[in-house]
């Protein structure tokens, strides 16, 4: 393969890891009917908002702002290629950091289905 051709095959490889991680974590914290929302794997509710917003550093509103903003991704480049002629890939720090305290809340207490 030429460079170019390698560079366009890594970058493409990259795009698709970030949609994929985009796609489960909204499964996960985004989709509120869906079968994999956290609420309905976790028993306190509260307890888990609470702890999981002291880890983030983030209040309810802004972790809401920040979940709009990751759907708005999906849905507009992910999904679905809409009229957006510019893609804006939202930071993913904290959907790392809170995919991490999800995992580390299940070690400690099993999901509750």
């Amino acid at each position: 393969m030429d460079d170019w051709q390698d560079e366009r095959f890594w970058v493409g490889v990259h795009n698709n890891f970030l949609d994929i991680a985009v796609l489960e974590r909204c499964k996960i914290f985004a989709d509120q009917n869906g079968k994999h929302f956290w609420k309905k794997l976790v028993a306190d509710h509260q307890e888990f908002l609470d702890a999981l917003m002291d880890y983030l550093r983030l209040t309810e509103d802004m972790f809401d702002d920040y979940i709009k903003s990751i759907k708005k991704y999906r849905d507009k480049f992910v999904a679905h290629l809409d009229e957006e002629n510019r893609m804006n890939i939202p930071n993913m720090a904290a959907a790392i950091k809170s995919c991490q305290f999800l995992y580390q809340y299940f070690e400690r207490k099993p999901a509750s289905r």
